[in-house]
């Protein structure tokens, strides 16, 4: 038998097992995760395992603890990245020609085209994050990196002890302690949005991937938009938080510079001075940017037969389709057209 609550004051979601067996426990996991378990093996006959989780739109965040030394490969579900990371214990992760072991302040990354096999100790309790590819993709675009090499792949290894790793890890940390709290930031949809894109751009700049080299970075060689989004957003000022909320959530608005102004209760002036200072960019080009991102999104998961291109850039506020196509491919190095065949 198998209980699963929500609890009443957190986000997390969580699954007691009582004299589930081990296909209970083999099917939870792959019912939560997507996972195909290949092998489970236990050293106890019955493991009773806790495992939590909580899934925003392209993230899947989740502890587990098996109370019991286990041994488990898995074939992820398609187009998953995944980070594992013990936070008590120790764990051994076998991928490709690689064994690793592995200890808090230690973390593992694998995806879709890996199998990999790992080995928990019996007091080892795991974090794990789960994201796919696109978001990833996104994640180097906060960044402003236009042309990604394809597939992004995250850096088998990463230490969360020190520099870079460390900072994203106490966000990922932050948020994994939030979701037990009640009342929080993550509750709104929207704020949970801005959670998870600042985490996965964070995390493509605190570790090595498969991404373009300094070509693709802005034309001044900067990385001054995503720098300002990591290192300022939680101290922007409140209107450029509002201004910055509208962009976000209708970007297929006609804004103007006048109009954010007025909706943010600030001069023109000082708000494009804000977004010049915090972001390194103008708001004409933060909105266009933004736009460019949802049609992307948007072409990615069309069907080819069933939507026009001219149909979905006029749906994010694209008129001109002469303009319209030379900014894409600026930003994102290819045709439209091509986006829409990939899909």
């Amino acid at each position: 038998m198998r209980a699963e609550h929500v609890r009443s004051s957190a986000l997390w979601r969580r699954v007691d097992f009582f004299d589930a067996g081990v296909a209970g426990v083999v099917s939870s996991i792959h019912n939560i995760t997507g996972w195909e378990i290949l092998e489970f093996d236990s050293h106890g006959s019955a493991p009773v395992p806790e495992f939590q989780w909580y899934r925003l739109r392209d993230t899947l965040f989740a502890r587990v603890e098996f109370c019991d030394e286990v041994h488990v490969s898995i074939r992820p579900s398609p187009g998953a990245n995944v980070i594992l990371t013990p936070l008590s214990g120790a764990a051994e992760v076998v991928v490709a020609s690689d064994r690793i072991q592995l200890a808090s302040g230690r973390g593992v990354a694998f995806s879709d085209a890996d199998r990999p096999s790992i080995r928990l100790s019996a007091d080892c309790r795991v974090s794990v994050l789960q994201v796919s590819t696109t978001a990833l993709e996104n994640g180097l675009r906060e960044l402003g990196v236009d042309h990604v090499i394809q597939p992004v792949r995250l850096s088998r290894q990463t230490d969360f002890g020190s520099g870079r790793g460390r900072s994203w890890y106490r966000l990922w940390k932050f948020l994994m302690d939030e979701f037990d709290q009640p009342g929080i930031l993550a509750a709104a949809p929207w704020e949970a949005q801005r959670l998870e894109r600042l985490l996965l751009a964070m995390l493509m700049r605190a570790q090595p991937h498969g991404r373009a080299g300094d070509g693709a970075r802005p034309a001044d060689g900067s990385l001054r938009e995503f720098d300002g989004v990591v290192d300022g957003a939680l101290t922007y000022p409140s209107y450029l938080r509002k201004a910055l909320q509208l962009i976000q959530e209708h970007p297929e608005w006609a804004h103007t510079i006048g109009s954010l102004a007025r909706e943010a209760a600030v001069s023109e002036r000082a708000l494009q001075r804000r977004f010049r200072e915090h972001l390194g960019i103008s708001p004409t080009t933060f909105m266009r940017n933004t736009r460019l991102d949802r049609v992307y999104e948007s072409l990615r998961r069309a069907s080819p037969h069933d939507v026009t291109i001219d149909q979905i850039a006029r749906d994010w506020g694209f008129d001109n389709h002469g303009r319209f196509a030379r900014r894409y491919r600026q930003r994102f190095n290819e045709a439209p057209s091509e986006t829409l065949r990939r899909a």
